[in-house]
């Protein structure tokens, strides 16, 4: 089997980004802590509201947060949930971005649904990690993410459904 050189110069651009994302995660100080999910997605909120603003995105936000302990790196989290909503919006158009949060037994959901600025393609491919024209990552964010919530024992999802793009990040509850 023949390798073309853009092969494999695009495996050595994959090779970077993760040697990259790896001294990131070397040099932070992950700490294991008991803390509420509603708490870091109000911060998670705060911090991306500008964002969404500046594209035309009315942010729709949960009428009350339910309770819900989650035992890990705080920081790590509203880092995800972060990047899940600036994710939505720069995979959208202008509209409602909706965010919803729901507890079904020892479970919590943290939904994202914004109006699908995606084509056809696979809402799979927003989690890969690939590098733009000027050699910076694309789909970083997203990528980590679901590694954060994958790291808690949870899921993080995309679905396009007709012109909805939803995220649906779960995670089980935090040890006592």
């Amino acid at each position: 089997m023949k390798t073309s050189q853009r092969e494999i110069e695009y495996a050595a651009g994959m090779i970077e980004i993760l040697s990259e994302l790896a001294r990131a995660a070397d040099e932070t100080d992950t700490t294991s802590e008991r803390f509420e999910l509603g708490a870091a997605l109000e911060k998670a909120m705060e911090r991306v509201g500008p964002e969404l603003s500046a594209r035309g995105l009315r942010v729709v936000r949960p009428s009350s947060m339910p309770s819900f302990p989650l035992l890990g790196d705080r920081k790590e989290l509203e880092q995800a949930l972060t990047d899940i909503l600036s994710g939505a919006a720069a995979h959208s158009v202008q509209g409602e971005c909706r965010v919803l949060f729901e507890k079904s037994g020892a479970e919590a959901r943290v939904i994202v649904r914004v109006p699908a600025g995606l084509s056809a393609s696979s809402p799979e491919a927003l989690f890969r990690l690939a590098r733009r024209m000027d050699g910076s990552p694309s789909g970083s964010g997203l990528f980590l993410a679901r590694w954060t919530f994958e790291s808690l024992g949870g899921r993080l999802e995309a679905v396009l459904d007709g012109t909805t793009l939803a995220f649906t990040a779960s995670a089980p509850a935090g040890d006592a």
